[in-house]
């Protein structure tokens, strides 16, 4: 396990210690202490909470989250239209881009003349965030925040604790992944790109052999990696899903994601993410949004870029308390993957816990004794690019999923095989340990470790029998309906359907904004057959079997008065 300090998904902002009179004119920024367990509390002005802030260099790091103009945030957001939306993600990230230049500019040459307290200064892209790494300890750090705190632009501050990550795996006797993945049909990922954040770079000896002519961009000079071999073959190598997508690799711990030369930058499609904060994978610790969540559900929400995250590996581990769904797959706008055998049941190690502010699972996909690109190993790690190269041939086969990540989790969800993971407990004993953990549906309509089952790539790419649309947004009163689409079913006829929007992202812990959609099967006279009514999940699935055949409406149901800006939906079903 190693100790990276991760800048990549950390959003920080500072405020001032030295409180002014109130006809000061200034608001200062909320500022937030985010702990290495993703715990986040305000932060009282005393120095001393600083000291466990500060890295082994000395430094520490501070994301500034910047001010949005609403109106000119209102017109952007008005820009995407209803509907499958056939707009490159390319032109709506350079549209973005330009909507956050200025504000993100401006406080960026404010920063710089603070010069000699700052060691590294990062500005977002795609996001409305200014990074910062500040020398010199707790007194710098205690100054610099006094100083940025009168910014007007400023709105809160996260200063983040160093962080674990983890790409442990275990090694096995292995199964090719085509052996397991029979989703390619005439699709190969050709036009598709693929970002993966991982370890290190695929091993240079092993480009030639397992990746042929595949494109791979390698984006930065860090040690070939095992791990991270093992995850790109999963996805593009010769045997990989999606043998033709290339494939763009940064590490972990960079700045690679929203920067000016990072994957965003480079128009990736679907990005992997086969590691955990291994120090959040004990659950939530209170309602706070850590700066992960809030940073990653801005990405997705706002630059239509489809995220697939692990889970973890630690549900048997000798603390029962660390076996939620971690960080990053815990943020709701990121596809999160658990992993199962060969035959559907749930993997000794993979994480699935939750609670009322964390999730399953979406779905899970095969994580043991897996082998491409002359590796092998079994976990969450392997199970998630398997999700990703699937979703990169679904994009390939249907291009408006590349500009709609809401589409694409709904898709996966209602195409997933529950059946195939219908166990209702399952016993595991590791190490002199033995727990009994049960699968059972939960409000949202997904399993408890299964979510909506088994990734079908066949199903998910398939053009029979399934409906995607999008609503851009959802914007109804309490108990207001919108009718998605009219369903016939004959004698004996399944629907699984799946409703998925986007969060949005507010910088404030205080102002995170849950909408409440349910998800509703009527009969012609209005009455309910079926429904998934949860109050806090962004997935809602359900499943009807008929007897005889019969007309249904399948409906989205708003249950709260709270409306996010910028929510994005999409609604999925199939018929078997």
């Amino acid at each position: 396990m190693k100790k990276i300090i991760t800048a990549i998904f950390i959003i920080f902002v500072s405020f001032c210690v030295i409180k002014v009179n109130a006809d000061s004119g200034y608001d200062y920024a909320n500022v937030y202490l985010e702990y290495s367990n993703s715990e986040v509390v305000d932060y009282n002005w005393n120095m001393n909470e600083l000291e466990e802030f500060v890295d082994r260099d000395g430094n520490v790091q501070i994301m500034i989250f910047i001010h949005e103009d609403q109106e000119r945030k209102r017109e952007f957001t008005s820009n995407r239209t209803s509907g499958v939306d056939q707009t490159e993600p390319t032109a709506k990230r350079e549209a973005l881009k330009e909507f956050l230049r200025e504000g993100n500019s401006r406080v960026a040459s404010t920063l710089s003349e603070y010069g000699d307290l700052i060691s590294y200064m990062y500005i977002g892209e795609y996001s409305p965030i200014v990074t910062v790494r500040v020398n010199g300890g707790v007194d710098a750090t205690h100054n610099f925040i006094s100083i940025i705190s009168k910014l007007d632009e400023i709105q809160s501050v996260y200063i983040i604790q160093e962080k674990n990550v983890s790409f442990a795996t275990s090694s096995a006797f292995a199964t090719s992944v085509t052996d397991i993945v029979s989703a390619q049909q005439n699709y190969d990922g050709d036009g598709i790109k693929v970002g993966i954040i991982d370890q290190g770079n695929v091993n240079d000896m092993d480009l030639p052999t397992f990746f042929g002519n595949n494109v791979i961009h390698r984006l930065s000079t860090e040690p070939d990696s095992n791990h991270t071999t093992l995850v790109a073959g999963i996805i593009g190598s010769l045997s990989g899903v999606a043998p033709e997508a290339t494939l763009y690799i940064t590490p972990e711990g960079r700045y690679d994601l929203d920067s000016n030369i990072g994957l965003l930058a480079r128009d990736v499609n679907v990005i992997n993410m086969s590691f955990v904060y291994s120090d959040t994978c004990s659950g939530p610790n209170n309602s706070n949004r850590s700066s992960t969540e809030i940073y990653l559900n801005y990405i997705v929400n706002n630059t239509d870029v489809s995220i697939v995250a692990s889970t973890g590996n630690f549900l048997m581990n000798t603390d029962a308390s660390l076996g939620y769904v971690c960080l990053p797959a815990r943020a709701e706008n990121v596809i999160s993957v658990g992993s199962t055998n060969d035959n559907g049941r749930l993997s000794y190690y993979s994480n699935f816990m939750d609670d009322e502010d964390s999730s399953n699972p979406l779905v899970v996909a095969p994580g043991e004794n897996i082998s491409s690109a002359g590796q092998s190993g079994s976990g969450t790690s392997y199970s998630a690019p398997i999700v990703t190269g699937a979703i990169a041939l679904l994009m390939e086969a249907k291009s408006g999923f590349k500009s709609s990540p809401q589409q694409v989790m709904a898709h996966i969800a209602s195409t997933a095989d529950p059946e195939k993971t219908d166990y209702s407990s399952i016993t595991f004993t590791v190490g002199g340990v033995t727990r009994t953990f049960t699968n059972n549906m939960e409000s949202q309509g997904l399993y408890e470790w299964a979510g909506a089952g088994l990734l079908n790539g066949k199903r998910l790419i398939d053009d029979r029998n399934h409906y995607v649309e999008s609503y851009l947004p959802v914007t109804l009163a309490y108990n207001g309906e919108v009718n998605v689409h009219t369903v016939s079913l004959q004698a004996g006829e399944t629907i699984h359907a799946s409703l998925a929007f986007l969060r949005d992202a507010p910088w404030e812990t205080s102002q995170w904004i849950l909408s409440n959609y349910d998800l509703i099967l009527t009969d012609a006279n209005g009455n309910t057959v079926e429904s998934s009514t949860s109050t806090t999940s962004n997935v809602e699935r359900l499943e009807y079997t008929t007897t005889t055949a019969k007309t249904l409406y399948l409906k989205i149901r708003k249950k709260s008065n709270q409306t996010g800006q910028g929510e994005y939906g999409a609604v999925s079903y199939n018929i078997n």
